[in-house]
C-alpha cells in the first residue's frame, strides 16, 4: 500500500528510536501551523537569573493546535557583566496561540520552553538547560500515544516525519 501524510484524527504507526512501534493518535500536524512570527524584541535585567554576561540569541515558533510554525528569525541582547541576569523575549500575544522559544547561542538555537497561550512575554532565567533542535518545514505531526498518553512531536522535541519504509526511526507510518 502507498504511504500517505497523515491529517488530525488519524490513527498512525510511530516507530521509535528503539525498533519499537506503537499506534498513535495525529492531534496536530505542521500543515496547519500559524505563520513564522517575527523576530522578537529582546531585554535583559541584571538580577533574578543565572545569566552571565554575554550575547544572546532567540527565535520563537507560533504553537497552535499541536502544529508549530517554522522559527522566526534571531532577536538580541547583550547582556553586561554579572552572574544574576534574566532575558525576557517578547511575544506576540494572539489569542489562541502559545509560542515555543529557542535560544541562547546565536546560530544553534535550542528549545528552551513553551509560553502559556496568549502570553505577551517568555523570561529566560537561565534555569533550563536548552534543549531540541529548531522546527523545520519536514510533515512534521504531533501525536499522542494510546498506552502512555505521553506527547509525540511537541516543541522541542524529535518530530515525526512522513516515512518511505516502516525501518526508518522516529517516523510515522500511515497506510492508504
Amino acid at each position: 500500500m502507498a504511504l500517505k501524510v497523515a491529517v488530525v484524527g488519524d490513527t498512525v504507526q510511530y516507530r521509535n528510536a528503539k525498533g519499537e512501534t506503537s499506534n498513535v493518535l495525529v492531534t496536530g500536524t505542521q500543515a496547519a501551523a500559524p505563520a513564522a512570527p517575527s523576530a522578537p524584541a529582546v531585554g535583559n535585567s541584571g538580577t533574578g537569573g543565572s545569566l552571565t554576561a554575554a550575547t544572546y540569541s532567540y527565535r520563537i515558533s507560533a504553537v497552535k493546535g499541536g502544529g508549530e510554525s517554522l522559527a522566526s528569525t534571531a532577536g538580541t541582547t547583550v547582556v553586561g557583566a554579572g552572574s544574576t541576569n534574566i532575558c525576557t523575549i517578547t511575544l506576540p500575544g494572539t489569542a489562541g496561540i502559545a509560542y515555543a522559544v529557542y535560544g541562547r547561542v546565536g546560530g544553534s538555537e535550542l528549545y528552551i520552553g513553551t509560553s502559556a497561550v496568549g502570553a505577551t512575554s517568555f523570561v529566560d532565567t537561565g534555569a533550563v538547560t536548552p534543549a531540541g533542535a529548531l522546527p523545520a518545514a519536514d510533515s512534521r505531526i504531533a501525536a499522542q500515544s494510546f498506552h502512555t498518553n505521553a506527547i509525540l512531536g511537541a516543541p522541542g522535541s524529535a518530530p515525526l516525519l512522513q516515512a518511505t519504509t516502516m525501518k526508518q526511526t522516529g517516523r510515522y507510518f500511515k497506510r492508504t
